[in-house]
């Protein structure tokens, strides 16, 4: 029998029809200060109890991975859907690097690339908060980034 791919794989119609919907989301723009407002939140949110909480998943959820990989996107971590850059964004440093980001600095291609993860479903405030407390600061973060560049 032909093997088919489970609903969970990067590779599945799932994934799939879920990143065609992530892009056409439609987020609202905010002005400069509501943004730089809501990234200095939810840097103040991320404690350094969350980030170990995090950095110990041996196998996150797909909701904390695509938190994690946005927020790497925006930072300009290279690779960052690798473990290792998991690894390397999950520092002390984070929640400073998160409220001190330039939004000018930020590419084209990295909003683009955002708002495909941060579009998704499982990317819900709501729904990130009740499956992973500790990626909703970051969740939050991301949004307020491409609601500001949108």
């Amino acid at each position: 029998r032909p093997r088919q791919p489970s609903p969970g794989r990067a590779g599945s119609p799932a994934r799939a029809a879920s990143l065609r919907r992530a892009s056409d989301v439609q987020i609202p723009r905010g002005a400069p200060d509501d943004c730089r407002r809501a990234m200095v939140a939810s840097a103040q949110a991320l404690t350094m109890q969350l980030i170990r909480d995090m950095r110990v998943m041996a196998k996150p959820s797909f909701a904390v991975s695509s938190a994690l990989e946005a927020t790497a996107v925006l930072l300009g971590v290279p690779d960052p859907h690798l473990p290792t850059s998991r690894r390397k964004i999950l520092q002390e440093g984070l929640s400073g690097r998160m409220a001190g980001l330039d939004l000018e600095a930020v590419s084209t291609a990295q909003i683009k690339r955002a708002r495909r993860l941060v579009g998704g479903p499982a990317f819900d405030d709501d729904a990130m908060r009740g499956k992973n407390p500790a990626a909703a600061p970051l969740a939050s973060w991301c949004r307020a980034i491409i609601a500001h560049s949108a």
